[in-house]
This record gives C-alpha cells, structure tokens and sequence, in this order.
C-alpha cells in the first residue's frame, strides 16, 4: 500500500470530520431522547445511559457523563447510571424541559461546566465507594493492604450513617403528620 498524497490524506481527514460530526450529533440526540425516556410517564429508568457508555469511548464517555449529569436526572456511581431522585422530582415539577429544548441545547462536545460546578458536585458517597471497591478488589488480588482495620472501619461508619439516615428519612413523615395535627 502506497502513502496517501497531500491531497488524499486532506480529503480522507474530510471524510473524518464529517463522519465524527454525524456522530455527535447522534449521540447527543440519542442523549436527549434518553433524558425524556427517563422523565416520561413517571418511570425514571436510567438504563439507557448504561447502554449509551457501553457504546462509547474515552472522552466521549466522560463528556456524555458530565452532559448528563447537569441536564439529565442522572448521577453516576462506579460508572453506572443512577438516577437523582431529587433532580427527577424537579425537572418533572418545573415541566420546562422539553425534547425540542434538549435537542437545541448545549451538545455533550460543547459542555463545560464551570469550576463552580466541578467544586459543588464533589460526591463523598461516590467517592467511599470507589474507596471501597478499589479495597475489595486488592484483597481478592491478594495485594498487602496497609491501614485495612482503617478501611474496615470507614466501610462500618458509612454503612452505620446511611442505616442512620434512612430511619431519619422513615420517621421523618410520622413526624410532619403530627406537627401539622
């Protein structure tokens, strides 16, 4: 195979271009449809973000997540989606979102979130568990784990303070309906 001319590689970077440019808008109009699956009827079924990563790559994924994650009732825990139950609530209370308003917004390319964002979207829940599975793993790879009682411990206080808040969470109607009484 010979090397392509100047002007074989200027046309086939062309071709490039335009099938990458196919491709995002693909993707973002797949990205807004999966929004308003989510939103739809109640369901709140993120699943389809799951696929969406599975078909993507690199940048693109990290892109789709941050995309997402501001315009979609979407969080990502250990790369999978889960949907934000309060951001579902609100985005179907306000009703302004709309799949025509999606399609014309910002592409998942275009999107930068601020460094106000970034520093505002810090997930500690998020970030324990990847702590904790990045522990699980070494220890089923038989790797020396120092500080493990340390791990051990932050696993039991979290699990303890999640326990804590959902019993919180539990009692707290119980509670309203009385005060209001």
């Amino acid at each position: 195979m010979d090397t392509m001319t100047k002007k074989q590689l200027d046309d086939a970077i062309k071709k490039l271009a335009g099938a990458q440019s196919k491709l995002a808008a693909e993707i973002h109009r797949v990205l807004c449809h999966a929004t308003m699956h989510a939103l739809g009827a109640g369901s709140g079924d993120v699943s389809a973000f799951d696929s969406i990563l599975a078909a993507t790559k690199g940048s693109d994924r990290k892109a789709i997540m941050v995309w997402a994650k501001e315009f979609a009732p979407v969080q990502f825990l250990d790369g999978k989606a889960k949907l934000n139950k309060g951001k579902f609530k609100a985005m179907r209370e306000d009703g302004a979102v709309t799949l025509q308003a999606l399609l014309d917004g910002v592409t998942y390319l275009d999107y930068v979130p601020t460094v106000k964002q970034i520093n505002a979207a810090f997930d500690v829940d998020a970030r324990l568990a990847a702590l904790f599975n990045g522990f699980d793993n070494a220890v089923a790879a038989g790797k020396e784990i120092k500080n493990a009682g340390l791990v051990e411990y932050l696993k039991t206080a979290a699990i303890r303070y999640h326990s804590e808040c959902m019993q919180s969470e539990a009692i707290r109607p119980a509670q309203e309906l009385q005060v209001a009484a």
